[in-house]
Formats: structure tokens, sequence, C-alpha cells
């Protein structure tokens, strides 16, 4: 009993994503934000006891000194060891200048006492003046620059090639000024963090980084109660009485339903407390199974509420909309919409997506990963075939594809084929259906007779005998039962 006990730990890293650098990031991590010395040190350790193995940190929270304390602590007590522990840190806005982002980052190394970071973030796209770390007037607000920030990114990627930090990322950056980055970017960001809740759930932004495979990195999963300027007129997530009736069906707390409401999306999710039971029970959102019609109901709470203006970051001239690139964003064209500008009608009056991924010769434990990054760029259209022997793994895929949110069932164009040794007219809807099954859908949206040659019923291996070939009654019949399926 004892050893098929299954660890806090061990539930937390079955929930991991993988980044563009071919490394996986446990999907939950403790948050640092507010967290005072004299309390974050002890925070962490509760975390890190209970199963956490992502810590989120960043300069100017004025609090790493403690927490690479608590981390050297935990290493020497033998909780846990370095290489379990995902640490990121974040690159404040007035150390963008290129000189300044290596020091700032040994700073960062020096306070947490380790010799590198497994994440380091640009904390936001908004420079400040060198001497104002904490002045935030309106003299010292840089604003921001696309030419000052490619520069910075430049000395981000110099961290990497100096073999410095493991990951570089971003931080409150919109896809406007994604696409700006990535106009010099000779590292395409591992991560882009940044608020969303129930209320505010970005599904434009996610769906953008997932088409440039950068992770979509949650702050305030909960909608962040305590966060600064709070009026008690503004909506709370966590008392909205869907969230509330979903808590009740699976005996959890409203926070866990927010937080496993990321985790289903795919995404990571960085909570915060300094409460040792809220902590722990933050973490048990892994053991929450939400359902599809949970998933629906909380997806349909968005209000495109942001809760963190951002108006702090730069001259109080700056309005919310240009801060955050409202209307550029909104008229950004994604991948997946510009795919769906080629498309092709059928005689049946429906449309075909121009543009597929096949699936031939993509072996199982390569194929399911295809799928995912093909959905994600855009691709809506899935062409796969029984004899591929891969339908399993890509079936895998696609609902997991559906769970997060990448695309529903009804956006995508799946396509299969009936194999030589299945055209006789009582083999074709079993063969159909095994395909259904292995592709866990309700219906294939296509389904070809993949050559009008026909092999003897269980071949395996070809041979003179069980090459029947083309008949044309055969194949009359075989069509018959083709067409039974569609009726």
């Amino acid at each position: 009993a004892d050893a098929s006990f299954v660890l806090p730990s061990q539930k937390a890293a079955a929930w991991s994503v993988k980044m563009n650098t071919g490394v996986t990031i446990p999907a939950i991590g403790l948050g640092t934000w507010q967290s005072n010395p004299g309390e974050v040190g002890a925070a962490v350790e509760v975390a890190l006891k209970a199963g956490y193995r992502h810590i989120d940190c960043a300069h100017i929270y004025g609090n790493e000194a403690e927490i690479g304390e608590t981390l050297q602590k935990c290493f020497r007590e033998g909780v846990v060891k370095r290489e379990k522990v995902f640490v990121t840190s974040k690159l404040w806005s007035h150390d963008h200048a290129p000189e300044d982002v290596e020091p700032a980052y040994r700073l960062t190394l020096k306070n947490l006492q380790l010799e590198y970071l497994d994440l380091y973030l640009v904390h936001n796209p908004f420079a400040f003046r060198k001497a104002a770390e904490k002045e935030w007037d309106d003299a010292n607000k840089l604003g921001y620059d696309e030419l000052r920030m490619s520069h910075t990114w430049q000395a981000m990627e110099g961290l990497v090639e100096k073999g410095l930090v493991k990951a570089i990322g971003i931080s409150n950056f919109t896809i406007t000024k994604v696409e700006n980055l990535l106009k010099t970017a000779k590292i395409v960001p591992a991560v882009n963090q940044v608020e969303c809740h129930p209320y505010f759930q970005q599904s434009k932004l996610k769906a953008y980084c997932d088409s440039k495979g950068i992770i979509f990195e949650v702050y305030a999963p909960l909608g962040s109660p305590s966060r600064f300027r709070k009026q008690d007129s503004d909506p709370d997530p966590l008392e909205d009485p869907v969230i509330k009736e979903i808590s009740i069906k699976h005996n959890a707390t409203a926070g866990q339903i927010c937080i496993a409401y990321q985790l289903h999306r795919g995404l990571v999710v960085i909570p915060k407390s300094v409460n040792p039971d809220r902590i722990r029970e933050n973490l048990k959102a892994t053991e929450v199974k939400l359902d599809a019609e949970d998933l629906q109901r909380v997806k349909a709470l968005d209000k495109n509420l942001r809760f963190f203006s951002g108006t702090f970051f730069v001259k109080t001239s700056a309005t919310t909309e240009e801060i955050w690139d409202v209307a550029a964003d909104a008229s950004f064209v994604l991948p997946s919409q510009k795919a769906a500008a080629w498309s092709v009608k059928m005689n049946t009056g429906v449309t075909i997506p121009a543009i597929g991924l096949g699936t031939w010769q993509s072996n199982p434990g390569e194929v399911g990963a295809a799928v995912e990054v093909a959905l994600k760029a855009g691709y809506r259209h899935i062409d796969c075939a029984h004899i591929y022997g891969n339908e399993a793994e890509i079936g895998e895929t696609l609902q997991k594809c559906f769970r997060e949110g990448v695309v529903k069932r009804d956006e995508v164009f799946i396509t299969s084929k009936l194999w030589n040794t299945d055209h006789g007219s009582e083999d074709v809807e079993p063969a159909c259906k095994l395909t259904l099954k292995n592709l866990q859908l309700e219906y294939l949206d296509l389904y070809l007779v993949h050559s009008p040659s026909s092999l003897a019923k269980g071949t395996l291996q070809l041979t003179e005998e069980s090459k029947l070939g083309y008949d044309p009654a055969r194949m009359a019949e075989t069509w018959k039962a083709m067409e039974g399926l569609v009726e």
C-alpha cells in the first residue's frame, strides 16, 4: 500500500508543459508577489514540502534573499534537490539597458544563492530610468520602445549563449509587442506570463502564443483578491455562482476550480499565498478533474475584464487601450484565421480546409506531438488512416486539444480511410467504428476508400494469394456500404 501511495509532488508532477527548449515546466507553481520578507521563506518551505516544484520570483518583489536562504535550507535537509525545482525570476524595468541585464541577472542569482535559473523573464515591456527602481513618477518612466526592447532581448539571449540561464521569456506582452520582438529575436520566448482568470481568459493571446510555440503562463488565476486598487464593486471570480456550483460538485474550493480550469486548458498557473493551508489547498487543484460541461461553463464566464490596468508602468497620460494595444491586437489575424481563408467546397456543400496535416509515416511516440503543434499553429485539417497504425495516439492528442481549448471538435476537419482488407460490405462499418474508437470521435468529416485494390481479410503480409486486386463488382458493393455510413 505504501509503495503504491502517490505523493503530492508526484500528483503535481503529472501536470507539466513542454517549453520550446524541450524542457518541461511544472504546470503549477508558487507565486511570491506580495509575500513579504519574514513570511516568504516559510511559504516557500511549506510549498516545497507540500509538493510544489516550481517557484516564481522577481527582483522587484524584494524578497529573493529570503527565498534563497529557504531554498538552500531545503536542499541541505534533503527536502528536494536543486535540479528538481524549477525556479523563475524576472528582469525589472530599470535594467532594460543591454549593459544592465547580466548584472541584474547575477544579482538575482546571488540573492537566490543559485548557480542558474530555469527561466528568466522580462517582467514587462516598459522601461524605467536606471536610477528609478522604485521611484515610479512620470519623469522616470520611459515607456515601451520597440528598438529598445529588441536590444534588451539581445542581452537576454546573451545569457542563454553564455550558459547562465536555461530559458528566457517575457511577461505582460501583448500580441503586438510579441510580434515586434520576433522581428529581430534569435530565440523565441519560452513563456509569456500574463494576467488570466475566469473573467479575463485572453483566448486570442493564448491562441497566438500557441501558434508561436510560447507557453501561456497565468498569474492572478483567482482574480488576485489582494491586488492594489481593488474596488468593492469589482466582481470576484471566487464568488461567482457558477464557480461555486462546480466547486460543490467536486467537493473543492472556488480557488481550486479556478486553478484546475487553467490546468485543463494546458496552461502554467502561478497562484500565490503565504497561508500554509491555502498553499496546500491550491496544490490539490491538480486532483480536481473537470468534465467537458464544467469547462464550458467556466469558459462562458469570460468578461474580458482586466484587473491589472498596468498604468503604473507608464506615464499618467497613457490609456489602458494604448498600454495593452487593444485595437492592434483586436485586428490581428491569427494563423488559424489566415489558413481558414483557404478552403474548398465539396459537393455536399461543406467546405474542407485546403491545407491539412498528413500523418503517414508519423510513428507512435511522435505523431501526437506533431498533431498538437499543427493545431496550435493553425491547421484545421488532419488526415489519418487505419493502416498508418497511429490513430490511437492521434485520438489522445485530439481530446487533449479539445479539453485545453486549443480548438473545438467542430472546427477541425478529420479524414480517415478504409483499408484494403475491409472491402467486404460487412466489414466497412466495423472498420469505420474502430477508427472512431481509436480517434475518440463520434463522427468523421470524411471517410475515404484508401485504394480500389482489395486484399484478403486478415492479411498481415502481402503475398500473391492475398492480393485480390480491383474488381468493379466488389468495389460497387464496398461503395454501397460506404453510402450506408452516410445514411
